[in-house]
């Protein structure tokens, strides 16, 4: 009886690291959809405010009367360029850090699984060198 302890305490042991290394995938699964959520408002907000920008230089130029054509169009043009490559890179930091919160979630359950089998093996030696001791 006394030798079923240490199987029943590696047994919990192994169980209660598991579920807290799934716990703490889950977290880091969520703080890679959290990442890439806010990535996302964060693009579209750069292209919201873009475009404002771009309608108020047009307006400018308009305003102006000195046309749409040459350096009005190639500065329009650039401007445009760099608010769709502002976008972008915020899509792809967010892209970027969800991903490696997504690699430490499979990280932290690969590691949940083998705390859970290295409790369950050390409760199995101790209760095979505790028999062996008895005998």
């Amino acid at each position: 009886m006394a030798q079923a302890i240490p199987i029943a305490l590696a047994a919990y042991s192994a169980y209660s690291q598991h579920q807290a290394g799934v716990q703490n995938a889950q977290v880091l699964a969520n703080e890679g959809a959290a990442a890439n959520a806010q990535a996302v408002q964060q693009s579209n907000m750069v292209e919201r405010q873009g475009r404002a920008a771009l309608g108020r230089s047009s307006a400018a130029i308009g305003q102006a009367g000195t046309g749409y054509g040459g350096s009005n169009a190639a500065e329009m043009d650039q401007a445009a360029v760099s608010v769709e490559m502002d976008a972008l890179n915020a899509r792809y930091k967010g892209a970027f850090t969800a991903y490696g919160y997504n690699a430490e979630s499979g990280n932290a359950l690969k590691s949940a699984d083998a705390n859970a089998k290295n409790a369950l093996l050390k409760g199995a030696s101790q209760y095979l060198f505790g028999a062996g001791s008895m005998g």
